[in-house]
């Protein structure tokens, strides 16, 4: 147990892997969860240039570069495909945004870190991520319904 010893446990995982599905993520957001860590950073899958995953995507892609463009005219830039993935951006971009919510609202992580909670600034900043990310999936989700 590294808390014994004030070493925190810190997370990292991505979503929108190749070949991710909803199934796969789920067992990610589970996984975090049932893991004893202090904190997670999500990050959605990204390629970079010179990666064999990025020579590939130039090559379904008529050799378009993404970041090339972007670095040319970042206002006229798109959102970089996910490849090889039955997931929408928008998916991915949800299933991060409750994986957050999962982990960090639940009764164990709340009960373990009480005190950092009770920490003022520490407070503040958390319950205002927290509140965006509430506000925007209720949002999406109004959204939703009216489009239904």
């Amino acid at each position: 147990e590294t808390r014994a010893f004030g070493i925190e446990a810190f997370g990292f995982f991505m979503m929108g892997c190749p070949g991710e599905t909803r199934e796969s993520i789920d067992n990610t957001i589970k996984l975090a969860v049932r893991l004893n860590l202090n904190h997670i950073q999500i990050t959605r899958f990204t390629i970079y240039p010179g990666t064999d995953i990025y020579n590939d995507y130039l090559l379904k892609n008529n050799n378009y570069d993404y970041w090339r463009e972007y670095i040319i005219n970042p206002e006229k830039s798109k959102e970089l495909p996910l490849l090889e993935t039955e997931l929408t951006i928008e998916e991915v971009n949800r299933f991060i945004k409750i994986a957050y919510l999962k982990f960090y609202l639940r009764r164990k992580y709340i009960k373990t870190n009480y005190k950092q909670l009770l920490n003022l600034p520490k407070l503040k900043r958390g319950g205002m991520a927290v509140a965006d990310l509430i506000k925007e999936l209720s949002v999406n989700f109004v959204k939703y319904l009216l489009n239904s």
